[in-house]
């Protein structure tokens, strides 16, 4: 038997119907769909700073800026993974505010500062000291978080 084939206006209106229910669907599927983001368990927490720590003590300023960068991505899994949303880790960390201690909240600005200034300043010479400071400030936030 052969398949009759649509006219082009009634294409024309499946494709319209089909857009118009993807626009008006959409925002509720983002607010009652479960989160297919899991949360971070306290055993992912301490495998993923242990290996930061470990990625520091390589003893390099390449290996710090890369235990940081790698801390604040980290950070922002966190936050994804407990619902924050934003388009930047910055908008998310924002949101969060307002469930975290007010010190780990400021640890955690403290750190991504740090980071953006890795990122985003080419000049920008970074010590032991100063790299030990941010991933124990990145650790104090995401420790709080996943409480």
């Amino acid at each position: 038997m052969k398949k009759q084939k649509k006219s082009r206006e009634v294409e024309v209106f499946d494709m319209i119907m089909s857009g118009l229910g993807k626009i008006i669907v959409k925002p509720f599927v983002r607010i009652f769909k479960p989160s297919a983001v899991k949360k971070i368990a306290q055993k992912e927490f301490q495998d993923e700073f242990k290996r930061l720590w470990g990625v520091f003590q390589l003893g390099d300023e390449a290996h710090f800026r890369q235990a940081i960068t790698e801390a604040d991505n980290f950070l922002d899994k966190v936050l994804k993974s407990q619902n924050f949303s934003g388009k930047t880790l910055g908008e998310r960390l924002k949101l969060a505010g307002g469930k975290m201690a007010e010190s780990a909240y400021q640890a955690a600005w403290n750190a991504h500062k740090v980071r953006n200034r890795i990122v985003h300043e080419s000049d920008f010479a970074l010590l032991s000291f100063q790299t030990k400071k941010t991933l124990n400030d990145f650790e104090k936030a995401i420790k709080e978080l996943i409480k």
